[in-house]
């Protein structure tokens, strides 16, 4: 009688550890929020599934971000106009050896100055606000973007899963659980 009840333990492990990578895989990849007597299950959707949404609505985003900020030159505020400063700003410190120039008046030397670094400045204002944005357009990234969000779908993610990842977990999950199960069991007739 012992020993069946101890085989039990064999039962119980596998079972546990079965569970544990069911569990394991419903929360990577649960397509819908989830809920339970109203509650919403915090783990819902899956990790995976929200991830990759997150992922890709981020990608448009910025996109879409910077697609505004190129059609809008006269905007004050982001990051495609700091980048511009940032450039006007360091070709004045590369143009300061004009003011050693001993020869030149003081507006001249200011002129100079200023001509360079808008120039710098309208050059990367150019190839940010024109060139790059024909250049999406041209390679046709946004239509890109949306093939991959098609090719990269949970579903085509769930199924690598399926194949490389969850069957060799089961089989290390028995296993384990298995294995567990046979020294609980000697533990138990042991000590019994």
């Amino acid at each position: 009688m012992h020993f069946l009840l101890s085989l039990l333990f064999v039962v119980v492990n596998i079972a546990l550890a079965m569970f544990l990578a069911y569990l394991f895989k419903w929360v990577l990849f649960n397509p819908k929020p989830k809920k339970f007597l109203g509650w919403h299950i915090p783990l819902t959707p899956g990790f995976i599934v929200k991830k990759r949404d997150q992922i890709f609505a981020k990608i448009y985003d910025a996109l879409q971000d910077y697609l505004y900020q190129a059609e809008n030159p006269g905007l004050r505020r982001g990051y495609l106009y700091e980048w511009e400063e940032q450039v006007r700003l360091r070709a004045l410190e590369q143009v300061s050896f004009i003011d050693k120039v001993p020869l030149l008046p003081a507006s001249f030397k200011r002129k100079i100055k200023n001509a360079v670094a808008n120039s710098a400045r309208n050059t990367v204002s150019f190839i940010f606000r024109r060139t790059v944005p024909q250049l999406l357009e041209k390679f046709q990234v946004e239509h890109k973007l949306e093939q991959l969000d098609a090719k990269i779908s949970n579903d085509v993610i769930y199924g690598y899963f399926q194949q490389y990842i969850y069957k060799p977990l089961l089989i290390a999950a028995a296993v384990a659980g298995l294995l567990i199960g046979i020294i609980n069991m000697v533990l138990y007739l042991i000590l019994v």
